[in-house]
């Protein structure tokens, strides 16, 4: 059962070449590993800082919200083309979520 406040929409397309796949392997080498590094050290900080916040305030924080968001979108966004999903290239740099 899909969720309803998750939405994914991926377009297929046939076409690609040699030459784009290989620039591709490279560059979806290093986004998984800014994805990596993320995941591995940030998202855990703004994870429990997030934790305590609602523990204490009783209330998300709106910031690490946004932040968590963040990192969490860009992580799809990078498996998607990694795994030839997507065309558009995801930014090497995560851009931070609006409200």
């Amino acid at each position: 059962m899909p969720m309803k406040t998750v939405k994914t929409h991926m377009d297929y397309s046939e076409g690609s070449g040699r030459i784009e796949m290989l620039i591709r392997i490279v560059y979806s080498f290093v986004l998984l590993a800014v994805f990596g590094i993320l995941y591995s050290t940030v998202l855990p900080v703004l994870w429990v800082i997030q934790v305590v916040s609602i523990l204490i305030l009783g209330k998300r924080n709106e910031t690490i919200h946004r932040l968590l968001k963040t990192v969490v979108l860009y992580g799809s966004r990078t498996n998607y083309y990694a795994f030839l999903l997507i065309d558009e290239k995801p930014p090497l740099i995560p851009e931070i979520e609006e409200k």
